[in-house]
């Protein structure tokens, strides 16, 4: 049993940091889509098309955390406990329930609504009284996947408590809305920004028109980097526990040899 925990222990960790690369890089090609198409007061056919598969991919990472995680609570029942760095590891779980909670609000309330508004002006009355529910998906989505991503560097060191983090979270993702609802009101609404742009994204897309080959290699680009960065940290931080243990052994051994002595 022990072997199979310390063969499985690695793969789980594994397919949960491909979950946050794939929430990560989803989370950063969703965002830059959409904030394109507020800037330039339209979203496209091949806009929406974009943000409709990488939605796709961002559900397929939030199941991979979900089931990882739950199979890594089943093989160290350690983790319930908020103790010993477990903590750590109950903030990255609520956050993961917040972001599924929060896709379920994205698909059910705002994709509809960017649907309706395709090829059309953004700065209509329906957005308008949807601005605080679009500045919330957003600025939870995107501050809650860094969140995940840094805590997989930390997630055994922090002296700090589980609700500590959390009202950190919180307060971090309040000025996210609050910075979002501001912003995108601005740019749509406000009379100091003058006329929509005339850009090519306000002529209306061909009906079999398909994701630009740009921005999928954008999106390409962006999860391999954070897999990247996803297991640089795995690997220092497996680096830093393997040293901590060589510590403790040669600390164990020099005891032991001082005590054979003193024997003497």
């Amino acid at each position: 049993m022990e072997q199979l925990t310390q063969f499985m222990q690695p793969a789980l960790i594994t397919i949960h940091l491909i979950g946050v690369a794939m929430g990560v890089g989803g989370a950063i090609t969703t965002d830059a889509t959409f904030l394109r198409s507020i800037w330039d007061r339209t979203i496209t056919k091949g806009q929406l098309q974009l943000i409709e598969i990488i939605s796709k991919v961002v559900v397929s990472g939030l199941v991979l955390l979900i089931l990882s995680g739950l199979s890594l609570v089943a093989l160290n029942p350690a983790y319930l406990s908020l103790s010993d760095g477990s903590q750590l590891f109950w903030v990255k779980m609520t956050i993961v329930g917040i972001l599924t909670l929060n896709g379920v609000v994205f698909h059910k309330r705002i994709l509809p609504i960017l649907q309706r508004h395709q090829d059309k002006n953004l700065a209509s009355e329906e957005v308008r009284s949807k601005l605080w529910l679009l500045a919330s998906t957003g600025g939870l989505s995107g501050v809650s996947w860094f969140t995940v991503l840094i805590l997989g560097k930390f997630m055994q060191v922090t002296d700090f408590s589980y609700l500590f983090i959390m009202n950190a979270y919180l307060l971090v993702v309040m000025g996210a809305i609050m910075s979002g609802y501001l912003g995108i009101y601005w740019i749509l609404f406000s009379e100091l920004r003058g006329k929509p742009l005339m850009t090519s994204n306000n002529n209306e897309l061909p009906k079999k028109a398909k994701v630009p080959w740009l921005n999928r290699s954008l999106m390409a680009i962006v999860i391999i980097g954070t897999l990247v960065v996803g297991f640089i940290y795995a690997s220092n931080s497996h680096s830093d526990s393997s040293y901590s243990d060589n510590s403790d052994k040669n600390s164990s051994s020099e005891q032991s040899t001082d005590s054979d002595g003193g024997n003497h």
